[in-house]
């Protein structure tokens, strides 16, 4: 698949998230409408895997599954009451979740069991982005980037060359990545990381890029 565009967005991650769900394909026509989520936690993240398997993560260490496109959520057991700010999954099976206070969780199970990982650091953790089970990288607070290269068995920083909080990380291949965050910072890489440099947003200098978004080509 060839990655088209990045698209960074303006979005509030701490605010409420209203989780909205694309009908399948016999009610696709009817467009949007809104599921519940079963809790009052603020939701800050979701990911999902395929059209039926999803996770929300949230405030006070709230994760939540959905194995029918959203249907119904399950509560799963964090063994935190941490702010958790992004998760993401590679298969059904495994997945991380960030937060506060530098916290990183693993699953090999779906999310069954969750294992502490070790950051290094204590600040917040705002976004995780993998591109296989072993390769991935976390934007944090005080324009920190974590990589892991053994899944996240052990955590190593890269120098991103902003002070600025950074909200966002994503990667098309094992090189080539942004990251975005306040004042409109955009930072690019080439090389995995080794080295970031800044790219012009264009955006006024309060404005804060909280969000990156893939788009793929479909195959065919």
């Amino acid at each position: 698949m060839l990655l088209n565009q990045i698209i960074a967005m303006n979005t509030f991650k701490s605010f409420a998230l209203l989780i909205l769900l694309m009908l399948t394909n016999n009610l696709h026509a009817q467009g949007w409408f809104a599921l519940n989520s079963g809790t009052g936690n603020t939701l800050t993240e979701i990911c999902f895997v395929d059209k039926n398997t999803g996770w929300i993560s949230g405030s006070n260490g709230l994760i939540l599954k959905s194995t029918n496109g959203g249907i119904n959520w399950s509560t799963q057991t964090s063994n935190t009451f941490q702010t958790l700010w992004a998760l993401f999954f590679i298969d059904e099976n495994v997945g991380w979740v960030i937060g506060d206070g530098g916290l990183i969780k693993k699953t090999t199970d779906g999310g069954i069991i969750w294992t502490d990982q070790t950051s290094g650091i204590g600040s917040s953790l705002w976004y995780v982005h993998f591109i296989n089970s072993s390769t991935g990288w976390i934007s944090c607070s005080g324009g920190s980037i974590l990589r892991t290269t053994n899944g996240g068995a052990n955590w190593t920083q890269q120098s991103s060359g902003t002070g600025n909080v950074l909200y966002s990380i994503n990667f098309a291949d094992a090189q080539t990545g942004w990251a975005t965050g306040d004042g409109g910072v955009i930072r690019h890489t080439s090389n995995g990381g080794t080295n970031w440099t800044s790219q012009s947003s264009g955006t006024r200098i309060a404005s804060s890029l909280r969000q990156l978004c893939k788009y793929f080509k479909p195959a065919g």
